[in-house]
Formats: C-alpha cells, structure tokens, sequence
C-alpha cells in the first residue's frame, strides 16, 4: 500500500511539472489572411503592432505539407495589402528591381525591402546561387517590422 501511494504522489507531481512548464509561454495569435496564409502580429510594449510574421500553414485537416512556401510575388501582395506604398516612407535601399536585396548563404536566401517607416524580410531556400530577378527562390516566412514602434521580442 505505501508504494502505491509513493507512486500515485510521483505522478502527480510529475504531471503538475509537466502542465507548470507545457502552459508557462504566452498565446500566439493568427489570423488565415488568405486560405492557408497564416499572419501573427506582435506587439510592442504600447499596444502597437511592431511585427507582423506571414507564413504558409504547413498542417491542415488533409495534409502536412513540407514544402509550405510562398512565392516573392505572393508575398509583396501581401505586403502592400498590409502596408500600402503611402504608409511605408521613402525605400533606404535602392536596389533591385523593387528596391529590394538578396542575399544567398549556401541554400538559404533572404530577401529585404527597407523604407523609412517599414522592412520587408522574405525567407526561403535558393535552388541555385543565381540570384537574378526580383524574387529569386521560395520563401518559407516573411516578416513585416515598423522600425519605430519598438519591438521587444526578437528576429526569427
């Protein structure tokens, strides 16, 4: 009888442990802005969105799908969606043919369009290392940051 009741007060304080640490990190919220399109916005200490992260939903009801990835022009529609051109300020970088820049890193390949009030950061895979064009690979997530609003939480 004692080690049943050793073993029944283990495992309650195993399972309250487990509930202490499952349940200790705050919610996330999300909106579906298009079928499968996922946005999260984040919030500054003032109550503002400061970061939005758009990703594509790689679980659904019929399928899990590994290959979840948005197209660069999927992604700028978004964009100017939530962020239209008059908001956004005059573009810091004057590059490519939106004003944005690549960079590559073996297979890893991020994309930025900077502006004075707003920043555009596309990531994804390369095929290749050939960079050309405007939107060079898939993207995997994207996140829109108001450069003024300040963010408490951290890049991916």
């Amino acid at each position: 009888m004692t080690k049943l009741a050793m073993v029944f007060m283990a495992t309650l304080l195993i399972i309250s442990t487990l509930r202490e640490h499952k349940f200790n990190h705050p919610s996330v919220e999300t909106y579906e802005i298009r079928p499968g399109i996922l946005m999260m916005p984040i919030y500054s200490d003032a109550g503002e969105v400061c970061r939005i992260v758009i990703e594509k939903r790689h679980v659904s009801s019929e399928r899990v799908d590994l290959d979840a990835e948005m197209s660069g022009i999927e992604i700028y529609q978004i964009f100017d969606e939530l962020v239209p051109k008059a908001e956004r300020g005059q573009p810091k970088l004057k590059l490519g043919a939106n004003g944005n820049m690549s960079m590559v890193d073996g297979h890893t390949l991020t994309t930025i369009a900077a502006y004075e009030n707003v920043s555009l950061q596309m990531y994804g895979k390369s095929k290749n290392t050939d960079i050309k064009g405007p939107f060079p690979g898939k993207y995997v997530a994207a996140t829109i940051d108001w450069e003024k609003r300040g963010c408490t939480e951290t890049h991916p």
